[in-house]
C-alpha cells in the first residue's frame, strides 16, 4: 500500500508479540490478505463472497484432514436426523484445503444453497467508495494463557503483559473516503449526525490523523488495580469451566456416540497453535475476528474430563 498512513492510532500497554489470550477484529477494504487465504480454493474467485475459518497449525495437511473429517461426518449426521439438510446445503457445503501454516475452511455464500440469501446482504453492506486498502483494527491482546490466569497468584499479576490497540490505517488519497465511511457506520453512535453536528463533522473530516498516547504516573501496581476485577473473572471463568462440564456430564452418552467430535478437538490441541480466524470476504470489504486461545483444548478436556 503506498503512501501509508494511521488516521487513528490508540495504544495502550505493551507490545504482545505472541499472544496466548485474546480477540482482534478487523474490517478491512480492498483486503490482500484475505485474497491470499483463500486463493488456494479450487473454484476461488473475488466475484464471490465466503464465509471462512482458519487455523494456525504446526501440521496443517494432518489438522486438514481431520478438520475435513468433522465437517463432513457433521453434515451427513445432521442429513439423517433432518432430510430438509440435504436442499439446504446441497452438494457446495464446504472446502478445506492447506494454505502455507493455515488451514481454511470457506463456504461460497453464493453457491452454496444454505448461504445464498445471505450473498446478497454482504453485497449490500459492502459498497465503498475507498479505492486501495484500508483496515480498521480493534485489538485486547495477554502475554498469559487463560489457564494461567486462572491459576495465576496476585503477586505475578504485575508480571502480565497486556496490549489494546486501535487503529485505522489507510493511503493518504482514501483519508477522506475512510472518514466517511467511518462516519456512515459510526455517525448516530458518535452523534456526528444531527443538522446541528456539521462543525464536528468538518472538524473530523479536516484533520490528517490523530493520534493518542494514554500515560500514568499512578504508583498502583497492576496487580492492585486489577486484583479484584481479575478475581471476578476467574471465578466467572471456572463458573463456565463446571457448567460446561455437568452439562457433558448429563449428555455424555449422546455426545460421546459422536466420536468424531472428540477427535477433531484432539486434532486441534495437537497440530493447533492456539490462532482461530473467522471471517466473511468480499473484494470490497471483508470482516474478520481473531481468536487467540493456547490452551483452549486443556479447557476442553477439563469439561469432557
Amino acid at each position: 500500500m503506498a503512501d501509508v498512513r494511521k488516521n487513528v492510532s490508540v495504544h495502550m500497554g505493551g507490545h504482545v508479540a505472541d499472544p496466548k489470550l485474546g480477540v482482534q477484529v478487523k474490517l478491512t477494504a480492498n483486503s490482500k490478505s484475505s485474497e491470499a487465504t483463500l486463493s488456494k480454493l479450487s473454484k476461488y474467485t473475488p466475484e464471490s463472497s465466503y464465509f471462512f475459518i482458519t487455523i494456525k497449525s504446526t501440521n496443517p495437511e494432518a489438522l486438514k484432514t481431520a478438520f475435513d473429517e468433522f465437517l463432513t461426518t457433521s453434515i451427513q449426521v445432521a442429513k439423517e436426523m433432518s432430510p430438509d439438510v440435504d436442499s439446504m446445503v446441497g452438494d457446495s457445503a464446504f472446502e478445506v484445503v492447506v494454505n502455507g501454516d493455515q488451514v481454511v475452511a470457506a463456504v461460497d455464500l453464493k453457491a452454496n444453497p444454505f448461504t445464498s440469501q445471505w450473498a446478497e446482504k454482504v453485497e449490500k453492506a459492502s459498497a465503498s467508495s475507498i479505492k486501495h486498502e484500508a483496515t480498521l483494527n480493534l485489538a485486547l491482546l495477554l502475554d498469559r494463557s487463560l489457564n494461567e490466569v486462572i491459576h495465576i497468584n496476585e503477586a505475578d499479576l504485575d508480571n502480565i503483559n497486556g496490549e489494546f490497540t486501535l487503529e485505522v490505517v489507510s493511503s493518504k488519497s482514501d483519508k477522506y473516503a475512510v472518514k466517511q465511511q467511518l462516519l456512515t457506520a459510526f455517525g448516530d453512535k458518535a452523534h456526528l449526525s444531527g443538522p446541528n453536528d456539521k462543525f464536528a463533522r468538518l472538524l473530523f473530516l479536516m484533520f490528517d490523523s490523530a493520534t493518542f498516547n494514554l500515560s500514568s504516573d499512578s504508583k498502583v501496581s497492576f496487580a492492585q488495580a486489577t486484583g479484584s476485577q481479575l478475581t471476578k473473572i476467574k471465578g466467572q471463568a471456572e463458573g463456565f469451566i463446571n457448567m460446561a462440564h455437568e452439562l457433558y456430564s448429563g449428555n455424555k452418552e449422546m455426545v460421546d456416540s459422536f466420536p468424531f467430535i472428540q477427535a477433531f478437538f484432539d486434532a486441534v490441541e495437537q497440530h493447533g497453535n492456539g490462532q482461530v480466524k473467522i471471517g466473511v470476504f468480499h473484494k470490497i470489504v471483508s470482516g474478520e475476528i481473531n481468536l487467540f486461545g493456547k490452551d483452549l483444548g486443556q479447557i476442553y478436556k477439563k469439561i469432557v474430563g
